[in-house]
């Protein structure tokens, strides 16, 4: 069974017709002027009718899309990789002979699968290593070696 709402509906009951389209799985075809002009559907309806291809393509915009929107809201300087590599006094060849070492317990994690929640408690794990002194600062791998000719 199709469901048709005007567009005024969705100005006027937007959470009612965001209902509908989760509960049912369906979408939800908005007409004005006596005539479908859009078509609303929950974001699990419309990631089930992509390729894998497709989706993987769209998880990475949602990805790209948070992280512009975290990078604004926090809107802390950055520094760009060359300016690191200057600081360090490298070159990127330098970097072919930097020896790490990277351990990952269990399974690679696939951003793909993860909601934002999921996500979210990942990078926090991140950040928990960092402050609990789990990881090597990049200072520390990055040192000049004495014996370098």
């Amino acid at each position: 069974m199709r469901i048709f709402r005007t567009v005024s509906d969705l100005q006027n009951y937007l959470d009612e017709i965001s209902k509908i389209a989760h509960e049912t799985g369906q979408p939800v075809f908005l007409t004005k002027d006596g005539r479908v002009d859009m078509v609303l559907m929950s974001i699990e309806t419309y990631k089930a009718m992509l390729t894998a291809d497709e989706l993987e393509t769209l998880e990475d915009a949602f990805l790209l899309e948070e992280a512009k929107r975290r990078m604004a809201e926090n809107a802390q300087p950055t520094t760009s990789y060359e300016d690191v590599l200057k600081e360090f006094g490298m070159t990127r060849e330098d970097l072919d002979e930097v020896d790490i070492e990277v351990e990952h317990p269990g399974r690679p994690l696939s951003y793909q699968s993860m909601s934002a929640k999921q996500f979210d408690a990942e990078l926090e794990k991140g950040v928990q290593d960092i402050r609990e002194g789990r990881t090597t600062p990049a200072e520390d791998i990055l040192k000049p070696q004495d014996n370098k000719v």
